[in-house]
């Protein structure tokens, strides 16, 4: 793999953290906070689930293959 598409994935890898954490954790520990701990907790379980599902499914289809 080249440097060029290495960086390209750092920074989406990175673009997709960052995002995560301010539309997904900061809300959910301002809004919510800690009443109902364990749904929440749940409910976010599936929201990450399914953002690292996309993210290996972009991984896998940016692998090289030989």
């Amino acid at each position: 793999m080249d440097e060029k598409k290495l960086a390209f994935i750092l920074i989406g890898l990175l673009g997709i953290g960052c995002i995560g954490v301010l539309f997904i954790a900061v809300p959910w520990l301002m809004g919510r906070g800690f009443v109902n701990w364990k749904l929440n907790m749940i409910d976010d379980a599936l929201i990450f689930g399914v953002i690292g599902t996309i993210v290996y499914g972009l991984y896998v289809g940016t692998k090289s293959h030989k």
